[in-house]
């Protein structure tokens, strides 16, 4: 009887394939490289969050202060009113303030004691093209309503409204997306020492009635 002749090349080959498929290194490394996207993805995200969500409570407590500032004055001026601007921004530093924007806004009741704007100011002291002297003030406007839950605005009285809008540019993802956030943020003051606090020129002159 013949033996069947033997490949010693075929058995290397096949003890060889078994190892291969037994081998258990290296799998912590793929399995590393399959999750470190997501990981990295969630790590730079969570600062995202983060950082426009104390983006946002600066933009709320600069408006606040601006509301606040605004109503501890008996009559403002444009350098005034620039002045306060670059006060008030400061919380928001380090952050770019590039197309940061500032709205005052006093407001007064008509013969119908329906809101209307009676001064405004942008953040370098000139009127803001939006709220001209004698239109209408339908922002929260049911807030200064005589008799509101809100803010009670008398015929004799006034109200400072303040906006501030920010640009925010994230951190991280702006490199990758050419996108910001827009954050808007309002606050109403009664004025504290006048009821109608007047707006004039920086001489004093030319005040609002």
């Amino acid at each position: 009887m013949r033996k069947s002749k033997r490949f010693p090349m075929f058995s290397v080959f096949r003890v060889k394939t078994r190892r291969f498929w037994g081998c258990g290194d290296g799998i912590a490394a793929v399995e590393f490289a399959l999750i470190l996207p997501l990981l990295i993805t969630t790590f730079f995200g969570m600062i995202e969050v983060a950082d426009a969500m104390t983006a946002n409570r600066r933009v709320a407590i600069a408006t606040n202060n601006a509301a606040d500032l605004a109503a501890q004055s008996i009559s403002l001026s444009p350098s005034e009113v620039a002045g306060l601007y670059q006060a008030v921004i400061s919380t928001l530093e380090p952050a770019d303030l590039t197309g940061v924007d500032m709205t005052l806004v006093s407001i007064i009741l008509d013969g119908d004691d329906n809101p209307i704007v009676h001064w405004s100011s942008d953040k370098n002291g000139a009127e803001h093209e939006d709220y001209a002297p004698g239109d209408n003030f339908t922002e929260l406007a049911g807030e200064f309503m005589t008799g509101s839950s809100g803010f009670v605005l008398n015929s004799g009285g006034s109200v400072i409204f303040a906006k501030i809008e920010y640009p925010y540019t994230t951190t991280f993802t702006h490199r990758f997306v050419d996108e910001t956030i827009d954050f808007e943020r309002n606050a109403i003051r009664i004025p504290r020492l006048i009821a109608r606090i007047q707006f004039c020129d920086d001489n004093g002159n030319n005040c609002t009635g």
